[in-house]
């Protein structure tokens, strides 16, 4: 009986993640369908060059694809798994609480230097919330560091408690600042790539 439960739930995420995308291809980031993965631009985020915005049609929607690489031994930057491919309304949803998550950042740090014992070791703000998912920024301290980390939540069927996957991406304070600094330069690669 259990299994047939989490057939039918994967049924039902697999069903509102076409519908959420057949929203996004609804004509304004249409791109050739028979192509169905295209990389149109990257950004680098980081001053090292270790996190990349690439800009990818899949289907026809434009993902913002926000990833961390490593150097390989042959000199080449390549992807990793760390990372979280973003609808539109998922990355709008970023930078529209870009001011909440720094405010957040802003707390642990005064609350870091000021060597308060009961120190919050993580705060978070719902960035997106559909009946199977969400989108979480995670605000965190971590030896003596500050992560802002961005990362997408499965809703348990059994108690409806969220629980973290693998789509998501941690950001030194310094990388999340630079991200910021890239906003409107992200906006126009969009913007560009829409018709």
């Amino acid at each position: 009986m259990s299994a047939l439960r989490g057939f039918i739930r994967v049924g039902l995420r697999a069903q509102a993640f076409r519908s959420a995308l057949g929203a996004a291809q609804s004509g304004r980031f249409m791109c050739d369908q028979s192509d169905r993965f295209n990389e149109v631009h990257k950004m680098d985020i980081s001053e090292d060059a270790m996190v990349k915005m690439h800009f990818t049609f899949y289907k026809g929607a434009l993902l913002f694809d926000l990833r961390k690489h490593f150097l390989t031994e042959d000199g080449e930057i390549k992807p990793t798994r760390k990372g979280f491919a973003m609808q539109e309304d998922v990355w709008k949803a970023v930078v529209a609480n870009a001011k909440a998550i720094d405010s957040s950042v802003a707390k642990l740090k005064t609350q870091m230097e000021s060597g308060d014992a009961e120190v919050i070791r993580m705060t978070q703000i719902k960035l997106v919330e559909t009946d199977f998912w969400s989108v979480l920024a995670q605000c965190s301290l971590f030896n003596g560091k500050i992560y802002v980390s961005i990362r997408r939540f499965d809703v348990q069927e059994e108690d409806g408690k969220l629980f973290p996957t693998k789509k998501g991406i941690m950001l030194s304070h310094q990388d999340w600042l630079n991200l910021q600094t890239k906003f409107k330069d992200i906006e126009s690669v969009a913007a560009e790539n829409q018709n």
